[in-house]
């Protein structure tokens, strides 16, 4: 997992700025529960450390009262450094089983944990790496009871069926056939396995091909009986919620969990010392080369890593364009990305240095510039000015991830399975301590050519008469009606007891509580105060996206959109870059179908700072010649990549079946935007931000530690003299007209061939003549979301859970802001699968279009969607990206809180119709494939 030492310090600042930490048990007043036990807290920042007294087990607690949601996380101290050859990728096939059935939770009685926490609304997942395993439930706060079920009833309880490790062994696959076809995963793995040859970090963390399809269903058993017990792993809560009614909860249901019998088993592995330069060259696809340098970098506890830090922020990456490597390889135009970045593990692991190249760049060049940073860095000690701004950076820009639940929950997570969260606590005074001295010794001890490994990647376009053929994957299998075996123990808790969800709108006073004004320029302003907030959210939208531009121009809006922060007419490029890095901020415009726009967390503190340096970038930007030149450069290899890359060749062929050239979803082919990129001028993007860069057609929103008054003053201060240069007083409609849409009178489908490539991505759908103004908007998304929300508890859920074909599919719908839009159903499967897959979809489909929804469905989606919208509204940022987003479609903020309301009036015969009308996919209906066309059976 890339950038953790960032993550590392973020949280260790987090505690470190808001006071001492306690590590004694005296210090506990609370009343607490017979089997449970005070171990540490922080005081001022509001962590809490226990431990459960029967089992070991380790719980974190982090109350959070800003928003009305909580996250529910179990950390396991077993990853893929505990695996070895036959049964790598163990770990992240055993995270699959665990969703596949529980002794109380299992979804072929419809009881499964997707099953279940949909009708909250809530989202759930389990990632998996080289030093632990989590899994986690985002869900609105009076749901405790129901994440505490599902983990306690997970630790012991799973029953890891030969059937299901049949079925999910092709899901497993297609996951890893999905990062085959990815350059720069492929480069990552290779690059470890070429690194390390005795310690496991040498496998990947999905593993090797042969032992996913091979591993038997007893080793994934033995892995879970080895490792799956509360005196293994970390419990952390996050978010609102009361601790003591918590721990008395904790201690209900998972007191009862025995501790494992035996010591938890640990690697005694070792790397021995690495004695000269090791280099692989990887061949294969058509994308612009790049290129990796791993040095020999120390565990994360390890003293030598606060420098190390530093050196990363140094470096920087390609959205620091004050770092050294961006200056040296992206403003010289020989890259279009580059990034350092330490792999913080249990044990030692890797400071890792990648870069891109330009389309016909020399990866020799590029290799040979970044060894003289790092040599320089080796010679000569950094500034002092630079060693400021990176304890800056690392401060300021941690300290806005506080008010995210998910965000601080999985800094936790990193911490407690490398060291600690102790170890965290005194990170940030250790990094105050570093020295421009240490950072060269640092530098001096670990940028060295003897333990190095260095990675090539060159494109090969393959033909078919050069692709060599994969060998036969093993056939997917349909899991049985009954199950067949149990691994687990009982916990001993009576879950038949959990509270049921509650079947009722979600009652919401955020868009009552949001103040809306106007300056008399006409610049929107949104503002939601939120209680304990110690962040602002910053979300900005301007109408000013692909819409807008004309169809050869259409790539316009993006290089104006990446171009405003390259220096203004107050500010040069570098004094930008620096200041946004001292408050610990990246502000980066993107470009979408209809805004250029911008979401941004800061420390309140700083907030004065930040909307100058915005004001500034929106009004006056210099648009440099030298700058447009190094962005288009970028952009030619982005569309080189994107030539070979299966999901965007399938999302280009479906948009230009549907839209004409004069929609802003309308692409152009690759080919033909590489060709435009010659005719875009400075001229043109001065004359698209005079058109469109005005007030009037802007929208701010504040979320967070704000109030109106501080509002007002700060937007009347930066944006009050902001005058529109094109006289417009009146913001530029955002649609889809229906003369844009191409007539589909029949089935049509167009296929992409791209040799080499693992995986075929389709997508099918057809143009939806509903918005979130359309009285049957909630019809609408009730029925999508029944069909295929995501890849679990929906009609289309059975093309992963039960046939093995497919890591994830989903039907959307895109663009809901205005009618017109797509909406699709979109997946990914082996070539050899997609015939069998295609029929599974179309006859799904066609049973929901002939039956409709059922009582239950209807049920469920409405509870589940009322849910989802406060869950993902879980942080100021998401809050205020919403707020802008609805402001430009024209919805009040009080949409918000009709939201769940609306839902619950939507009739079964309402969705039915919406069903019919709109996702019969037997007729008038685009489907786009693209991959290697030649091993489709």
């Amino acid at each position: 997992m890339k950038n953790i030492l960032s993550s590392v310090m973020a949280a260790a600042i987090l505690f470190y700025a808001s006071g001492a930490t306690v590590f004694a048990q005296d210090k506990e007043t609370t009343q607490l529960p017979a089997g449970v036990k005070f171990v540490a807290s922080d005081e001022k920042y509001g962590i809490s450390e226990y431990k459960l007294t029967s089992n070991d087990l380790q719980i974190l607690l982090l109350e959070r009262h800003s928003l009305p949601v909580l996250l529910c996380n179990m950390v396991y101290h077993v990853g893929s450094r505990n695996e070895a050859v036959g049964y790598t990728g163990s770990t992240h096939f055993l995270e699959h089983m665990l969703f596949k059935g529980t002794l109380q939770h299992d979804p072929l009685n419809k009881t499964g944990i997707d099953d279940i926490l949909k009708t909250v609304g809530g989202v759930n997942n389990a990632t998996t790496s080289r030093d632990r395993t989590n899994y986690y439930e985002l869900v609105p706060s009076n749901q405790l009871d129901l994440a505490l079920d599902i983990e306690s009833d997970r630790m012991r309880n799973a029953l890891i069926r030969e059937p299901d490790r049949r079925s999910e062994m092709t899901v497993v696959r297609n996951e890893l056939e999905i990062g085959d076809d990815s350059p720069d995963e492929l480069l990552d793995n290779n690059l470890y396995a070429t690194a390390f040859k005795e310690h496991p970090y040498h496998h990947p963390v999905i593993g090797w091909r042969s032992d996913v399809e091979n591993v038997p269903t007893e080793r994934l058993r033995k892995f879970y009986q080895d490792f799956y017990w509360p005196n293994n792993a970390t419990l952390i809560l996050v978010g609102d919620f009361n601790k003591d009614e918590a721990l008395k909860k904790i201690d209900k249901f998972f007191s009862a969990i025995p501790k494992s019998e035996k010591p938890i088993n640990d690697i005694y592995t070792f790397e021995p010392k690495q004695e000269g330069e090791r280099r692989f060259t990887i061949k294969r696809g058509a994308e612009v080369p790049r290129l990796v340098i791993g040095f020999r970098s120390p565990q994360a506890v390890h003293n030598d890593q606060y420098a190390i830090g530093i050196i990363e922020s140094v470096l920087g990456n390609a959205s620091k364009r004050s770092s050294r490597l961006y200056r040296a390889l992206i403003d010289t135009g020989l890259a279009s990305y580059v990034g350092a970045y330490t792999s913080a593990y249990k044990d030692p692991g890797l400071f890792v240095v990648s870069a891109q190249a330009n389309v016909g760049g020399d990866l020799k060049a590029i290799e040979s510039v970044i060894n003289k940073e790092l040599d320089k860095l080796k010679k000569e000690p950094i500034s002092k000015e630079e060693l400021d701004r990176a304890k800056k950076s690392i401060v300021n820009g941690i300290l806005t991830g506080m008010d995210d639940p998910m965000s601080l929950c999985f800094q936790f997570t990193e911490a407690v399975g490398f060291g600690s969260w102790q170890f965290w606590v005194d990170y940030p005074k250790n990094v105050e301590k570093v020295t421009v001295e240490d950072v060269q010794r640092a530098a001096q001890k670990y940028f060295v050519q003897d333990s190095s490994t260095v990675g090539y990647y060159f494109p090969q376009p393959e033909t078919k008469e050069t692709v060599e053929k994969a060998p036969e994957p093993v056939a997917s299998v349909e899991t049985p009606s009954q199950p067949e075996t149990k691994a687990g123990t009982i916990s001993g808790v009576d879950n038949a007891n959990v509270p049921k969800p509650a079947l009722e709108p979600t009652r919401l006073s955020l868009g009552k509580r949001t103040i809306k004004f106007q300056l008399e320029n006409g610049l929107t302003v949104l503002v939601l105060p939120l209680e304990g907030a110690k962040t602002v959210a910053v979300s900005g939208k301007i109408a000013a996206g692909n819409q807008f531009a004309s169809e050869e121009k259409r790539q316009v809006p993006a290089f104006l959109a990446d171009i405003l922060t390259a220096g203004t007419k107050n500010r040069s490029k570098d004094q930008i870059a620096t200041s946004l890095e001292e408050i610990g901020v990246n502000l980066d415009f993107s470009a979408s179908t209809f805004f250029d726009e911008f979401d941004v967390q800061v420390v309140a503190s700083n907030l004065d700072k930040f909307i100058d340096i915005l004001a500034d970038v929106m009004e006056n930007p210099t648009v440099p010649k030298s700058e447009l030149e190094i962005l288009k450069k970028m952009q030619e290899s982005n569309l080189q990549d994107k030539m070979s890359d299966t999901a965007d060749n399938a999302w280009n062929s479906f948009v230009r079946k549907l839209y004409k050239p004069e929609s802003g979803l309308y692409q152009r082919t690759f080919e033909e935007q590489l060709g435009d990129l010659k005719k875009i001028s400075v001229a043109d993007l001065k004359a698209f931000h005079k058109d469109y860069y005005n007030p009037a057609n802007s929208c701010l929103a504040f979320v967070g530690a704000i109030d109106e008054a501080r509002a007002r003053e700060l937007c009347q201060k930066y944006f009050g003299s902001w005058k529109s240069d094109s006289g417009k007083k009146v913001r530029d409609q955002v649609k889809l007209d229906e003369k844009w849409l191409q007539p589909i009178s029949q089935n049509e489908e167009v296929k992409t061939d791209i040799p080499g490539k693992s995986n075929l991505n389709i997508r099918v759908g057809k143009v939806l003549p509903v918005s979130i103004h359309s009285e049957n908007y909630f019809a609408t998304l009730i029925a999508n979301a029944a069909l295929g929300y995501d890849s679990f508890a929906c009609r289309l859920a059975p093309v992963r859970d039960k046939y093995g074909l497919t890591y994830g599919i989903y039907s959307v719908i895109d663009e809901p802001i205005v009618k017109n839009g797509p909406w699709l159903i979109k997946y990914s499967v082996n070539p050899t699968n997609l015939s069998k897959a295609r029929t599974i979809v179309k006859d799904i489909v066609s049973e929901y279009v002939k039956s409709g929804i059922t009582d239950s469905e209807l049920a469920n989606e409405k509870s589940h969607l009322s849910g989802e919208l406060m869950v993902g509204m879980r942080s100021p940022s998401r809050l205020a990206d919403r707020l802008t987003l609805y402001e430009m479609a024209g919805v009040n903020p009080g949409y918000i809180d009709q939201f769940s309301p609306n839902l619950y009036k939507v009739t079964k015969e309402e969705v039915n119709k919406s069903i019919s009308q709109y996702m019969d996919i037997s007729k008038d209906t685009v489907t786009t494939i693209s991959g290697e066309l030649t091993k489709v059976k």
